[in-house]
């Protein structure tokens, strides 16, 4: 698979949401998930591994399931949406450990 510049990474979310991917119709919890503090935390740690990846040439398939996970924790607290699970879905720690080794140091 082709790597994709960071100036595409935007172009991602877009091309996600047209493929139907929708966080509230997979990870809808009944409890609440995630506190206001926590969802700026996993949104900072979001961002800077999508930054990474596209600096250090992640696949496509790659970047979206960081750009998947993301869609998930940006709705994550006024939706309700189970962001831990999301996480173990895309594989968000196999992304950590391949693209921000220094984490788990």
């Amino acid at each position: 698979m082709k790597n994709v510049p960071i100036i595409g990474v935007g172009l991602l979310f877009s091309e996600t949401i047209q493929e139907g991917f929708n966080p509230k119709d997979i990870y809808q919890s009944p409890i609440q998930t995630i506190s206001h503090a926590q969802l700026q935390t996993e949104l900072g740690k979001i961002s800077k591994l999508i930054t990474a990846m596209a600096l250090k040439g992640a696949t496509k398939d790659e970047l979206k399931r960081a750009v998947r996970h993301s869609m998930v924790i940006i709705d994550a607290e006024k939706h309700q949406l189970d962001y831990k699970q999301s996480a173990a879905d895309h594989g968000i720690s196999e992304l950590l450990k391949k693209y921000q080794p220094e984490i788990y140091k």
